[in-house]
């Protein structure tokens, strides 16, 4: 009883106990920006996700391919979000074995900007990638000759040219020497 008193005071009987997105004006600045979306689905400034076939997660705005672990985290989703809420009403108010005042864990799950880290030790791993790589490329070209519009898409994180497996490839002063040797000195004619 103290609980739905310190919650649903006569005072608080006044306010609405709706959500406060369910509003008119949300609800419109949603529909807007819905529509938005739709006007740039439309006119192919943004990829369509729906279009594509497979169970691949692809972003709207680069089209890249999401890994696996990203996809899965996003599906379970609302049953860790349900096992969590049923946990805290279990522990909190059922059984009253934790203060209602505890902080509930972050569920640390993959997205889109907070991806798994990716190893980065070389040998081996490096072999690994290469083998993943031609076994990746393998698969864009046989799925290219069932849908050409297959490679307007992302297929890594990080192009293989700039980066070694996320990691931006820095060089070293020595990896300059192949590339001035076979550069004439302007200063010394050559002998004729």
């Amino acid at each position: 009883m103290r609980l739905e008193g310190a919650c649903f005071s006569a005072s608080s009987n006044k306010e609405s106990l709706e959500h406060p997105e369910s509003s008119a004006a949300e609800q419109k600045k949603f529909l807007n920006h819905l529509k938005a979306l739709c006007d740039l689905v439309k006119d192919d400034k943004v990829v369509n996700p729906f279009k594509e076939m497979g169970p691949d997660l692809i972003t709207l705005d680069t089209g890249e391919v999401m890994d696996h672990e990203i996809s899965n985290c996003l599906r379970e989703a609302p049953n860790i979000g349900k096992a969590m809420f049923m946990e805290f009403v279990r522990d909190r108010i059922e059984k009253a074995t934790k203060p209602f005042s505890d902080v509930i864990p972050r569920a640390n799950l993959f997205t889109f900007t907070n991806r798994p880290a990716v190893d980065l030790k070389k040998g081996a791993n490096k072999l690994g990638s290469a083998k993943a790589n031609t076994a990746l490329v393998t698969k864009l070209f046989l799925s290219l000759q069932a849908r050409p519009e297959f490679f307007k898409h992302e297929n890594q994180r990080e192009p293989p040219s700039l980066s070694d497996q996320g990691k931006l490839l820095s060089g070293t002063k020595s990896d300059i020497l192949g590339c001035l040797l076979g550069i004439p000195d302007p200063g010394h004619s050559p002998a004729a």
